[in-house]
């Protein structure tokens, strides 16, 4: 994800959910249509978070943000409305026929939460005052 090219930028693509199998979708479309050059980078950002069910610890993956792929893209109208004819695709963010890049700030905040996972957070958050009862610990 190092590469600078002046013509590519990052779109946020909005989806109906499944951002994994959207992703996927775009990347065997590049494939098979020879795009490498004119999208070059699509992620979901993730993170684990930890859940426990029936008293088992799970550390799943959750969507930092969830309905939307992020993509660096040689943008076009062709290459718009490619993206947009994939399944689960609302298209993109900013005006119908005019998409909004990222701004280097926005694109840089995401690579780094990417980049820098930190540990498990607890799926669940409780607020202050609220009771809870602890299970395990020291």
């Amino acid at each position: 994800m190092e590469k600078k090219n002046h013509n590519h930028q990052w779109y946020s693509i909005q989806t109906y959910g499944n951002e994994k199998t959207v992703r996927l979708a775009i990347l065997n479309m590049i494939e098979e249509m020879g795009l490498q050059d004119v999208i070059t980078d699509v992620i979901v950002p993730t993170e684990d978070v930890i859940e426990v069910k029936e008293g088992k610890k799970k550390i799943s993956e959750r969507s930092l943000y969830s309905g939307y792929v992020f993509a660096r893209i040689d943008l076009n109208t062709e290459i718009q409305h490619l993206i947009q004819s994939v399944p689960k695709v609302s298209g993109f963010i900013g005006e119908a026929n005019k998409p909004t890049p990222l701004s280097e700030h926005d694109i840089n905040v995401i690579l780094d939460r990417v980049q820098n996972r930190a540990a498990p957070k607890p799926k669940v958050f409780f607020d202050n005052g609220e009771t809870v009862r602890i299970t395990e610990g020291p």
